[in-house]
């Protein structure tokens, strides 16, 4: 089964589309070329991050300006990696 669901988020202030898959989601994007949508999976990838408000606002951020980019865990799992071993040292030395 196939769906998608048209959202409007006060946080991000936009339109936002949850898609059940990635065919759903060429669906919409075919239907609205500027719509911005999420599949169930990248969803995962997300809760996989754990990330704060800040860093969703940064995720949708690059989903706007990249509309057919998808969020991938084991990426974004090493970038955060990267950035959390810079921040255990003091680079004001």
């Amino acid at each position: 089964m196939s769906l998608a669901v048209e959202v409007y988020s006060e946080a991000l202030l936009s339109i936002i589309w949850f898609c059940s898959n990635e065919n759903m989601a060429l669906i919409v994007k075919s239907d609205e070329p500027e719509a911005i949508t999420y599949t169930s999976h990248e969803l995962n990838e997300i809760i996989h991050l754990n990330p704060h408000s800040e860093d969703i606002k940064r995720i949708h951020e690059v989903k706007s300006a990249f509309p057919n980019s998808t969020i991938n865990y084991s990426m974004t799992n090493k970038a955060s990696q990267y950035r959390n071993a810079f921040t255990k040292y003091d680079l004001k030395k």
